[in-house]
């Protein structure tokens, strides 16, 4: 029996080994051959079988590339700065592409000088608001129609507020999101650099199960009142920023969107005036006013209705404004150090200068519309809230400021006149609150036909 089993087991032993050789000795199949080591992907031009290939599905196109936010960025750390802009925005949604600015509020803090001053604009959007919106924020239609301005001069105002300052931001991604997109869409460069106090705080308190701004608060014992909306989230990221860097021991990251840096000029057609000033003349002819339409059209950085009108007044023509120095900017109205930088880059490219010669060639009009403005109104400020019965807000602006008056967005002491309308929002609120004087369009326009007044800032 153990003789059997001997045998039995040599036999089996000799034909796994012929088997094994004869495997060896079998043509090998051709095609590419992968490293030692590499990963094991076998490509074969044929199937194995007359079976059909296993169905393949379609691969998805190659997103468009558009240049993310997280695209293009240096990070560095520093100690927590004297100086800085917090920053909270209200939308009508989760989407930049999509969805709408409706809030721009900010407070810019020295440290040093420990004081704090305050940025708080409504914006009125190109649609309603949702309703549920509406009970999230507490930002009525009838606030917006009423307080709302333009998106493209809330962020020019916006941009002479923070200056080159750093801004502190507790959902830094979202924020910045909507930033940057409605920068691009109206050729403003937002390139301040930017942390994120919500990761801030993940590394001061770790322990914490959620890190949800109000959580925060009560964990710090910091006030809950949202009566300001998005002020009362300032204050609150403010003294969370203060309060994680320094159980971080002062040390903060910082982003900088490189992709600002160097921005290519963007034209109101999208590149089409660079390629053909003759394109440029057809499309935007019927709507330029001089040397005013010019710029609006050009897509100068930061530079809107109001400033373009205030340059246009200004030099007289663009050839003066490109010849101009960044201190004699600065004496326009509407101008700061911000925006007289980015008007200074911005006629400093060559690309930029070559294109202003060649729309000159193709008889655009470089200089501005003469102007005869009288002096009534002359050092007042008038601020407009709520609807007026006969004239439209734009209407208004320009009778001011045809009679040599100013107008401005929000009320402060400096502020002359605040002219009021139906559902008069939160400006005639703080009016009453710092003693401005209130007129309705009764009165403002009792202003303008006076014979002989001119105005005062008293």
């Amino acid at each position: 029996m153990e003789a059997l089993l001997a045998v039995a087991v040599i036999l089996i032993g000799a034909f796994a080994f012929a088997s094994l050789v004869q495997r060896w000795l079998s043509p090998k199949p051709k095609g590419p051959q992968n490293n030692v080591g590499s990963p094991q992907i076998i490509v074969k031009a044929e199937p194995p079988s007359t079976a059909p290939p296993f169905p393949q599905e379609p691969r998805a196109p190659a997103p468009r590339a558009v240049a993310p936010l997280a695209a293009l960025q240096r990070i560095y750390r520093s100690p927590l700065p004297s100086r800085f802009v917090v920053l909270d925005l209200e939308t009508t949604g989760l989407s930049p592409e999509i969805h709408e600015i409706i809030e721009v509020e900010a407070i810019r803090a020295d440290r040093d000088a420990g004081t704090q001053t305050i940025f708080q604009r409504l914006v009125r959007p190109q649609q309603r608001i949702p309703a549920n919106i509406v009970r999230m924020t507490g930002i009525s239609q009838a606030m917006l129609d009423a307080d709302g301005s333009a998106l493209g001069e809330v962020l020019a105002e916006f941009l002479q507020f923070i200056e080159d300052l750093p801004l502190v931001i507790f959902n830094a991604s979202f924020d910045m999101n909507f930033l940057q997109n409605a920068g691009h869409k109206h050729g403003i460069r937002i390139s301040n650099p930017y942390t994120c106090a919500l990761q801030l705080s993940r590394h001061a308190w770790p322990e914490l199960s959620s890190h949800r701004l109000q959580d925060i608060a009560r964990f710090r014992n910091l006030p809950l009142d949202d009566s300001h909306r998005a002020i009362g989230d300032c204050e609150r990221t403010l003294q969370v920023f203060v309060d994680a860097a320094s159980a971080c021991s002062g040390q903060i990251t910082w982003t900088v969107c490189a992709a600002a840096v160097g921005l290519a000029p963007r034209s109101s057609y999208d590149g089409s005036a660079l390629r053909s000033p003759s394109n440029y003349v057809r499309q935007a002819a019927p709507e330029l006013r001089g040397m005013a339409g010019l710029l609006l059209r050009l897509g100068v950085p930061g530079v809107g209705e109001r400033t373009s009108e205030a340059l246009a007044d200004k030099f007289g023509s663009i050839d003066a404004l490109m010849r101009a120095s960044p201190e004699e900017l600065e004496r326009a109205e509407h101008v700061g150090p911000r925006i007289s930088e980015t008007i200074t880059d911005f006629f400093a490219r060559d690309a930029n200068r070559e294109l202003i010669g060649r729309l000159k060639a193709a008889g655009v009009e470089m200089t501005a519309e003469k102007k005869v403005r009288e002096d009534k109104l002359a050092g007042l400020t008038f601020v407009l809230t709520g609807t007026l019965p006969t004239l439209s807000r734009e209407e208004a602006k320009k009778r001011i400021e045809d009679a040599g008056g100013k107008t401005a967005g929000s009320v402060s002491r400096k502020t002359s006149y605040v002219v009021a309308g139906e559902d008069a929002g939160s400006k005639l609120d703080k009016a009453k609150s710092l003693g401005v004087p209130v007129i309705d369009e009764a009165g403002l326009l009792a202003m303008l036909s006076a014979e002989g007044q001119t105005g005062t800032s008293g």
